[in-house]
């Protein structure tokens, strides 16, 4: 039995530096009113509601819209609305095309939004920051280079991304006190752990300047893309810019049709995809040359777990999303995430690859039972899992 629901913005919790994902229900299933994809995303809408005693407006394209009347809406800035039936006062339509904003219209609507901010734009993105110039090209650099390895990554194994259709934004702020105080409202008691985050609500990534160089007396020291580089080389800033990089690539996921928004994308395919990536290569000019290498940090806390592996460890891992929301499990689930990813792509990529389709096709706000996601795990890898297990721990096993 499927459930639909509009969902609010994925909160971020931190544990032992690992991010959980948690996606936190607003309504509850709605047995009477069916939700339905609109046919066509071409007309703008513009809602006004009533939230929180305050008069709102949004205006975008309806991405699912329930017969009772409730709405999720996708503004011109990428972000989701999800807007219930009691809160609407007045919805009008018009037969205009939407567009997303481009960058010179995005930065408009930052500028408002974040005063005393500048913008730095990349082909792909669209970074307001406080912080130095030096830091934003650093991330702009950074951001494009996972962009070019990730949609590369893929088309090499037959699944051709599409291009976004607007820019990306992400948010950098000097302080690592300034980002919390911002990211209050949504990551909640959350925020003193997190380093960075991507909003499914809003579609943006919003971190800090991870080099601490704002903090520091303005004389004498250089912010030159050199100097950032070297101090986010060293061996204790690995996890630090992983982070960033996994957020990052949960933004490409969900801009590249490789995932949608909202819809019920397993989180150990999810999860799993932002850790293969995590891993950054900074020494690179070129880019992520080593993106198939192994993740030494993750295969290490897998071989730790496997020692005491339940049998039903990947079933559990496929049927429910409850061990990545789990403070004692999470850890151990994101490590065999990444190792059951990487397991699939090098020995059962074909299927994969397939599979990876059949999830980017899924609606958003339809939740699958987990008796859905074996049957449709299976129908992608085969019906004897426990073969599927032994397969993947004794390569796990050879893989060093």
């Amino acid at each position: 039995m499927n459930r639909w629901c509009f969902r609010d913005f994925d909160a971020r919790t931190a544990i032992s530096g690992y991010t959980v994902l948690m996606k936190r229900i607003l309504l509850a299933a709605i047995a009477a009113a069916f939700t339905l994809p609109t046919q066509a995303g071409f007309a703008v809408d513009q809602i006004s509601f009533r939230r929180d005693g305050q008069s709102r407006q949004a205006v975008g394209k309806i991405v699912v819209e329930s017969q009772d009347g409730g709405v999720l809406l996708e503004d011109r800035a990428g972000a989701l609305w999800a807007i219930q039936p009691g809160e609407i006062i007045e919805r009008h339509s018009d037969d205009k095309p939407f567009k997303r904003w481009d960058a010179a219209e995005i930065a408009t609507q930052l500028n408002a939004e974040l005063p005393g901010f500048r913008i730095h734009n990349t082909s792909h993105y669209v970074i307001a920051y406080n912080t130095s110039q030096d830091y934003a090209r650093w991330c702009g650099s950074l951001f494009e280079r996972l962009f070019l390895a990730f949609s590369t990554f893929w088309k090499q194994r037959g699944l051709a991304l599409d291009e976004p259709p607007g820019p990306m934004l992400a948010v950098v702020f000097d302080t690592k006190q300034n980002f919390a105080r911002y990211a209050q409202d949504e990551l909640k008691e959350a925020t003193p752990s997190i380093v960075g985050y991507y909003s499914l609500r809003t579609n943006r990534i919003t971190m800090y300047d991870l080099t601490g160089l704002e903090s520091l007396p303005k004389t004498g020291r250089g912010t030159s893309a050199e100097h950032i580089n070297r101090l986010l080389s060293l061996p204790q800033a690995e996890r630090t810019v992983a982070t960033i990089i996994h957020e990052a690539t949960h933004q490409l996921a969900f801009n590249g049709g490789l995932q949608t928004r909202y819809a019920d994308i397993p989180l150990w395919v999810s999860e799993g995809i932002a850790v293969y990536f995590e891993a950054p290569d900074l020494q690179s000019r070129r880019g992520w040359r080593s993106v198939d290498n192994v993740n030494r940090v993750r295969l290490a806390d897998f071989q730790q777990y496997s020692a005491r592996r339940p049998a039903d460890s990947l079933e559990s891992l496929v049927a429910k999303d409850d061990r990545f929301r789990n403070t004692g499990a999470a850890p151990h689930a994101y490590s065999e995430a990444w190792a059951f990813n990487y397991f699939l792509l090098h020995k059962r990529q074909e299927d994969y690859v397939k599979y990876l389709k059949v999830l980017s096709a899924k609606l958003p706000l339809r939740n699958d039972e987990p008796q859905e996601r074996l049957d449709e795990f299976r129908r992608a890898f085969g019906e004897d899992l426990q073969k599927l297990d032994t397969e993947f721990m004794r390569y796990m096993g050879t893989v060093r």
